[in-house]
């Protein structure tokens, strides 16, 4: 005995079902669609005609579909076909503008060297890089400046450069400075920093400070003059940043010290992490802070103090900056 002859007759008795169904559809739409005495024509606009379809599994699983009602005549709407689902049109939607990519190009007028830091003026807008052995290139931020090689008067390297509203200084290893005091003029000079420490981070903004090897911390006032501050760490810092009334400096170890004028000068601040931090970035109240294995820190609050933040990689983060528009 075949075990699926009684599932074959259902199936055959549904689908001669659906076919009688079908041919009854077919009848009422044709009668619907003869002309009939004192008919007035439709005062509504038409509704679009959709699709009827009946289906039944025949044997095999074969399906058995009918499709009724594609109709583009333009021939009185009946009501059978206004009642009939409405199948709305694909809307488009419009997509917002992407801003323009930025357009990078080489520049081949610099010679081939390590280079390991950047920083940019404002008043001037000058740029400067700096790197391996006491390299320092200059250039204007506007369209088509090239960049000028500069005579730093230095052999040592150079991690860092800092911009003081035209005063800029590159710092380096084993303690060098070495800075020029007009952008229309530049002559790049030596100055003593007091440390032999390798300084690895600067930033400026009115003054300069500079950061380095276990805990180093040097100033440089708006005369020129250096001093040496106390840290509270002998951890390294490798870089620096500052605002009207905070600096922030990371390093080693999650290492974060705060100056913010008071006594003592220089605080440590929890940062919840032992990861190496490299770059720092404040903006008003908002200090975001990155490192070693994707570490972001965010501090908006300085009462409720750091917290981490998810960066998507466990690759190290070596710079951070705020934009434009924070």
């Amino acid at each position: 005995m075949d075990p699926f002859r009684d599932d074959d007759h259902a199936a055959l008795i549904r689908a001669a079902h659906l076919e009688e169904e079908n041919e009854r559809l077919r009848r009422e739409l044709e009668e619907a669609r003869k002309p009939k005495p004192r008919a007035k024509p439709p005062t509504k606009r038409p509704q679009p005609v959709a699709i009827i379809m009946a289906a039944g599994l025949g044997l095999g699983g074969a399906a058995v579909a009918t499709f009724l009602g594609l109709h583009a005549s333009p021939t009185p709407v009946t009501p059978f076909e206004r009642n009939m689902l409405e199948v709305p049109a694909p809307v488009p939607v419009p997509t917002k503008a992407l801003p323009a990519a930025p357009d990078w190009a080489e520049s081949t007028s610099i010679p081939s060297v390590d280079l390991l830091a950047y920083a940019q003026g404002n008043v001037p807008a000058v740029g400067y890089a700096v790197g391996k052995g006491g390299a320092i290139f200059r250039h204007y931020a506007v369209e088509g400046s090239a960049w000028t090689v500069e005579a730093s008067g230095t052999t040592r390297d150079l991690y860092s450069v800092g911009e003081m509203l035209g005063v800029v200084c590159a710092v380096g290893a084993k303690g060098i400075a070495v800075c020029s005091r007009d952008p229309a003029k530049v002559a790049w000079k030596a100055e003593p920093t007091g440390t032999h420490q390798d300084l690895l981070g600067a930033h400026g903004f009115g003054e300069l400070t500079a950061v380095g090897r276990n805990g180093t911390i040097v100033y440089r006032d708006e005369q020129g003059s250096w001093s040496t501050e106390a840290s509270g760490t002998k951890a390294d810092l490798f870089a620096v940043t500052s605002r009207v009334g905070a600096v922030y400096a990371v390093g080693a170890g999650g290492v974060i010290v705060r100056s913010d004028g008071g006594a003592p000068k220089w605080t440590l601040v929890a940062s919840g992490t032992t990861e190496d931090l490299f770059g720092v970035a404040v903006e008003a109240e908002e200090v975001v802070v990155v490192g070693a294995h994707g570490t972001i820190l965010r501090l908006t609050d300085p009462r409720a103090g750091f917290r981490r933040e998810s960066s998507g990689t466990t690759s190290d983060l070596y710079g951070v900056a705020h934009g434009d528009r924070g």
